[in-house]
C-alpha cells in the first residue's frame, strides 16, 4: 500500500470549496484536522489548534465546529479522489464556521503525530500502512489527556552560553525537548511568521490535565532555558551554526 504523495489534488478540492466562503468573517484562531485513509475509507485522527509560538492537541473547539471541520475534511478527501496514506487540512476558524486554507499529504509537521500520540495513547504509522488500522476504520481512542508543543525563541546572535536544559528534561510532564545550539553557535532570526519545530530554536513537548495546564507547564519551561547570546564573535567560534569542539 502506497500513500498518494500529489497534493494538488487536495489543493484544488479546498479552493473548490473555499468558493463557498468567499465573505466569510475574519477567522478566529487556526487549527488542523488530521486523516489516515485506506482504500478510500477515511479516520479522523486528531484536531490540533496553533498557539502563538505552538501546536495543543486536542484543539479547545466547541462540538459543532470541531464535527463541521472532520466533515468538510472527509469531503475534501472524496472531491480530490484521494484513497490511500494520511492527509493534513488546515482551517481557520470564523464566526460562520470553519473554513480550510490548505491541505498536503503527510501527518503534518511540528511534532503534530506525537501530540496525537501522546494524548490519545496510540501509535500511528508514518507511511499510512497498519496501525491504526485493523478491518475496519474506527474512531481512535478520545483524548486523556492534552499535549502541547512549545517553540523556544531567542534573541540571534552568537551563544555564549546555554543553561537549564537538564533541568528541564527531568520534569516529569516533559517528553520531548530541543535546543539545536551549543557554545559558540551563530543563532539565527526566527521566523518572522513564528518559530517552527523545523525552523525555529528548538521547542519542549509537555502533557497536562487541560489546554490551560499544558500552557503554564510550557510557559514554566520558557524560564528554565537561559541563554547567553551577543552580538558579534562569540567563544569557540564556528560559522556552522553547531558547538566548537
Amino acid at each position: 500500500m502506497i500513500p498518494c504523495q500529489n497534493s494538488g489534488p487536495l489543493m484544488e478540492a479546498v479552493r473548490s470549496q473555499r468558493r463557498g466562503h468567499a465573505d466569510a468573517p475574519a477567522h478566529e484562531g487556526e487549527f488542523s484536522v488530521s486523516t489516515l485513509s485506506l482504500e478510500g475509507r477515511h479516520l479522523t485522527l486528531g484536531v490540533t489548534a496553533r498557539r502563538p509560538a505552538g501546536y495543543v492537541h486536542p484543539a479547545p473547539l466547541p462540538d459543532p465546529d470541531r464535527a463541521a471541520a472532520e466533515e468538510q475534511s472527509h469531503a475534501l478527501l472524496r472531491r480530490a479522489g484521494h484513497r490511500t496514506g494520511p492527509v493534513h487540512v488546515e482551517f481557520v476558524n470564523t464566526s460562520g464556521g470553519p473554513v480550510p486554507v490548505r491541505a498536503g499529504t503527510g501527518h503534518g509537521g511540528a511534532r503534530i503525530p506525537f501530540l496525537i500520540e501522546l494524548s490519545r495513547g496510540v501509535v500511528l504509522s508514518r507511511d499510512g500502512n497498519g496501525s491504526p488500522w485493523h478491518d475496519e476504520p474506527t474512531r481512535l481512542p478520545p483524548p486523556y489527556r492534552c499535549a502541547e508543543i512549545g517553540f523556544f525563541r531567542v534573541p540571534a546572535g552568537r551563544l555564549w552560553s546555554v543553561a537549564g536544559l537538564d533541568s528541564i528534561s527531568v520534569l516529569p510532564y516533559v517528553h520531548a525537548v530541543r535546543f539545536p545550539f551549543g557554545t559558540g553557535a551563530v543563532v539565527p532570526p526566527a521566523a518572522e511568521d513564528g518559530a517552527t519545530a523545523d525552523t525555529g530554536h528548538g521547542y519542549v513537548v509537555v502533557t497536562g490535565g487541560s489546554q490551560r495546564e499544558t500552557a503554564r507547564r510550557v510557559g514554566h519551561v520558557r524560564t528554565l532555558l537561559r541563554t547567553d547570546v551577543r552580538p558579534g564573535r562569540g567563544p569557540g567560534v564556528r560559522d556552522a551554526g553547531r558547538p566548537s569542539t
